[in-house]
């Protein structure tokens, strides 16, 4: 991208509104709808940028217009800027009557992000609350494009480029009803997990990679009969007698008629972040978010 010394005159909220609509419609006329403008202001808006910014912000295809290389690498950061932007206006309006503004927090992991959540009613008067709950790799992608505000993910690590803090860490385990065989049996060999019908996530999922990538390690073949987006789900399936399914201890404790079964494999663990893009760290309810969390994370801290 060129060195085009920019100046704030040619950037304002209205214009990085217009390029961000006709990056999500891929049409100036939908996103002029969106916005309620006419077409040939979100023209201008995104002709006066190209002109500040000496740079190409889109692309025809088809009867389409994409994004350039150039802007896709500044997207995420326009629409964290955007959000920023919705989150200033929403608190400084609603500071004179005591209310908090909107937060937009995804999950990946009901049982660790909610029992955080629920303190922030009483921690934000006013708040209002949107949750999600999604496979990490779509809550990270749902970050990028400012849909939500913070995420709980699971993973070994998350991407470098996030504030992220560590809220805590689960085994990965089978899940199988009282009566199963391996109920009880304590920690079994991957050899026996191979001989199992296993219900698993989406690879789009924390957990499924990491449990894919440590069968791939001990050269375990799984036997995958059904691929599904959330614990629920999962558990259900286990109920109906289609195979043990694999998840969290902290998910499978807290479902009464499931008993978890250990893997002897101490690779199988999973880390808990809380993560935002870094434009948002310092947003009032993702600030207060953090918080919660390392008092949480302190609390799960086994005393010395």
């Amino acid at each position: 991208m060129q060195d085009s010394r920019l100046t704030l005159a040619g950037l304002t909220l209205a214009r990085l509104r217009a390029l961000d609509a006709v990056a999500r419609h891929g049409s100036l006329s939908e996103a002029a709808d969106q916005l309620g403008t006419p077409t040939a202001a979100v023209s201008e808006d995104l002709q006066a940028l190209e002109q500040a910014y000496t740079m190409r912000l889109f692309e025809p295809r088809g009867d389409r217009v994409v994004a350039t290389r150039d802007l896709d690498r500044v997207l995420p950061r326009v629409r964290a800027l955007l959000a920023l932007s919705e989150d200033l206006d929403a608190h400084l309006g609603r500071q004179g009557a005591g209310q908090s503004g909107p937060l937009r927090v995804g999950y990946a992991t009901a049982q660790v992000a909610r029992p955080i959540l629920s303190r922030l009613p009483q921690a934000l008067p006013g708040l209002a609350l949107t949750t999600r709950m999604a496979a990490t790799q779509d809550l990270l992608q749902m970050l990028d494009a400012a849909e939500i505000d913070a995420a709980f993910v699971v993973g070994r690590k998350p991407p470098s480029r996030l504030t992220r803090m560590h809220v805590a860490t689960s085994r990965i385990v089978l899940a199988v009803p009282a009566a199963h065989p391996l109920a009880g049996t304590g920690p079994v060999a991957w050899s026996t997990v191979s001989g199992v019908p296993l219900i698993q996530r989406d690879t789009a999922s924390g957990t499924s990679r990491l449990f894919g990538a440590a069968a791939k390690t001990a050269d375990a073949a799984l036997d995958t009969r059904v691929v599904l987006g959330s614990w629920g789900a999962i558990a259900a399936m286990v109920r109906a007698g289609l195979g043990a399914g694999v998840g969290l201890d902290a998910e499978v404790q807290q479902t009464d008629d499931l008993v978890a079964v250990p893997i002897a494999d101490p690779s199988l663990k999973a880390d808990h972040f809380l993560v935002c893009l870094p434009d948002r760290t310092n947003a009032p309810a993702v600030h207060r978010l953090f918080k919660l969390a390392r008092e949480d994370a302190k609390a799960r801290m086994p005393p010395f």
